[in-house]
C-alpha cells in the first residue's frame, strides 16, 4: 500500500507541478483514492496526511544522514559508505536513521520528487570514481538495495 502511495503522491507533484515540500490537500486525496481503488479498503484523508507526515521525516532523516561529513551516498548503486564507528554518532543524533544502517530509504528517487533533492544531484552524474576508492577501505558498511518488482496498481 505504501508503494502506491508513494507513486501517485509523486505522480501527482510531477503532474501538477506543485512545488515540492508544499502539503497538497488534492495531492494526497488523491494518493488516498489510488490506495483504496488498488486494495479496497477505505481509507480517508486523515490516513494520507499521517502517511505524508512520516514520509516528511523519512526524507529528512536520509537527507541529514547523506550531508553528512564521513558519509557517501551512492545513488546510481544506491549505496551508502558510512564508517563504522560513524553509526553510533548517528543513532544517538536521530534514532530514526538506524533503520538505515542495514538498508537505504527504497522510496528515495520518488521522495526527491516530492519533497525536493537535498544535493540536487544529476540525473547522469558520474559515481564510478568515488565508489572505487570509498568501496576499498575495511572499516566502512556498505549498504546495497535493489529495487522491487513495479506493482501493477502503482501507475
Amino acid at each position: 500500500m505504501d508503494r502506491v502511495f508513494i507513486a501517485s503522491l509523486a505522480k501527482s507533484v510531477e503532474g501538477l507541478g506543485f512545488p515540492p515540500v508544499e502539503l497538497s490537500v488534492t495531492s494526497i486525496t488523491e494518493a488516498v483514492a489510488k490506495v483504496n481503488q488498488c486494495f479496497g479498503t477505505r481509507l480517508c484523508y486523515r490516513y494520507g496526511l499521517c502517511r505524508w507526515n512520516h514520509l516528511k521525516e523519512r526524507h529528512a532523516t536520509f537527507s541529514w544522514l547523506i550531508n553528512l561529513n564521513g558519509v557517501t551516498w551512492i545513488p546510481k548503486r544506491k549505496i551508502l559508505l558510512v564508517d563504522e564507528h560513524l553509526w553510533d554518532d548517528i543513532s544517538r543524533e536521530k534514532p530514526f536513521a538506524r533503520a538505515y544502517r542495514s538498508n537505504v530509504e527504497p522510496a528515495w528517487n520518488e521522495l526527491k520528487i516530492i519533497f525536493g533533492d537535498p544535493l540536487n544531484e544529476p540525473a547522469n552524474s558520474s559515481d564510478e570514481e568515488i565508489y572505487e576508492d570509498e568501496a576499498n577501505s575495511t572499516d566502512e558498511t556498505i549498504v546495497l538495495i535493489s529495487s522491487d518488482s513495479e506493482d501493477s496498481c502503482i501507475m
